[in-house]
């Protein structure tokens, strides 16, 4: 956040950045809640939210992650039993369904190139929101991303793959799971050892995303369509550079990564060296009130 605090969260639900505040997608409760950490009230999915409060903002199944837009729009993944979908709460909270259908949407892999309204998800894990290309980015368990064209007028290219209006297409992976087998390749012909987590954007528009299996973190170009091995124990890696399944990632607004993994430690990446940021990789709960990387905890979660 914009006053460099972190935040690191011990259990199921999810965190995100917004500006100063903090998004929380309340996942046993099926909430999206909303902290304004500002001294002004602030509009999101209808909901004015006071300074210093953190009411419920939206409600969904299972809430597995969030992404909100400039003008306070979230888009909120749900997946729970044969429910998975993701909804849109609007400014003023009308809410859409932009992946999936009002009624029962139930889970699978189907629907590339078509209507996203029509196509299925394999238990969603997490999204990221690139505004400037009005594109939604999906992470699921069809060991895929895929991607979301928003704009309702206007095709979309990204990742060298063609978006009609309200269409979705795969970008990275396949619907098949293996080893890491390269370390870089165009991102259609690789493949995720299991459910990548937690895509994120890098300040170059490109998308990061968590190979928990693999024990990597893999960069995908939004622009060439590439997809590869940033960090992580890989084939030109080193056990010193080893992460155990990431599980969350953050970047920083100089480029770092934050990577929370079952170490029980967040990791500062910067330039190819590792670093503990947080987490002493005692799972017990301790430490307040000292330094940073001296407290136990298992953080499953990070956003900055």
């Amino acid at each position: 956040t914009p006053d460099d605090a972190l935040f690191a969260f011990d259990g199921g639900s999810r965190l995100r950045a917004r500006g100063n505040d903090l998004v929380i997608a309340n996942t046993s409760v099926h909430q999206i809640r909303y902290w304004n950490r500002g001294s002004a009230p602030v509009v999101v999915g209808g909901v004015t939210v006071n300074p210093g409060t953190v009411p419920n903002v939206a409600f969904g199944l299972y809430t597995r992650d969030a992404a909100i837009a400039n003008d306070g729009t979230i888009y909120m993944v749900e997946a729970e039993y044969d429910d998975c979908r993701i909804r849109q709460y609007s400014p003023t909270g009308a809410l859409n369904f932009v992946v999936g259908n009002g009624g029962i949407s139930t889970c699978g892999s189907g629907g590339d190139g078509g209507p996203a309204t029509t196509a299925q998800l394999n238990y969603p894990s997490g999204i990221v929101l690139d505004e400037n290309a009005g594109i939604l980015v999906v992470a699921d368990n069809s060991g895929r991303l895929r991607a979301v064209n928003l704009d309702l007028a206007n095709p979309q290219t990204f990742a060298t793959v063609v978006l009609g209006t309200g269409r979705i297409a795969s970008i990275a992976g396949q619907s098949s799971y293996d080893w890491l087998l390269t370390d870089s390749g165009p991102a259609l012909t690789q493949v995720f050892r299991n459910t990548p987590t937690q895509p994120v954007l890098d300040p170059n528009g490109d998308l990061v995303v968590a190979d928990p299996a693999n024990n990597v973190i893999r960069r995908i170009g939004t622009a060439d369509g590439t997809m590869s091995v940033i960090a992580g124990f890989a084939e030109t890696g080193t056990l010193e550079g080893f992460l155990n399944a990431p599980a969350s990632l953050a970047l920083l607004p100089d480029g770092d990564l934050l990577v929370a993994s079952r170490s029980a430690r967040v990791w500062r990446l910067s330039g190819g060296d590792r670093e503990p940021f947080f987490g002493n990789g005692d799972p017990t709960f301790s430490g307040d009130g000292g330094p940073a990387v001296n407290a136990g905890g298992w953080s499953t979660g990070v956003t900055s």
